[in-house]
């Protein structure tokens, strides 16, 4: 144990102030290991997240491929069937929206 004495009225305990400045060291390093950590899960809930949003991407463009091409031909039956209420029900084709001549 070694003292520090000034003037006779202040003490300084050397190991004490060695002890606080390996504590602020540690807890420095614990701080860097921690803010690593929670970078290191951040990349990985980022890279998670992209992959589900990948596979919803091409899962929900195929479904909604789908579900345009279903819309567009329930479309054009609509059409065809009010065409043909407004023709009336001949077997023929009808083109461009009008009634076959």
């Amino acid at each position: 144990m070694q003292f520090l004495t000034r003037n006779s009225t202040s003490v300084v305990f050397y190991p004490t102030f060695i002890n606080i400045f390996q504590l602020k060291v540690k807890l420095l390093i614990v701080q860097f290991s921690y803010t690593v950590l929670i970078l290191l899960i951040l990349q990985a809930a980022e890279a998670f997240s992209l992959l589900v949003l990948c596979f919803f991407h091409s899962y929900f463009n195929s479904c909604l491929d789908y579900f345009l091409s279903r819309g567009l031909q329930t479309l054009s039956s609509h059409v065809q069937l009010q065409l043909m209420l407004q023709c009336g029900s001949r077997q023929s084709r009808y083109i461009a929206g009008s009634c076959p001549v």
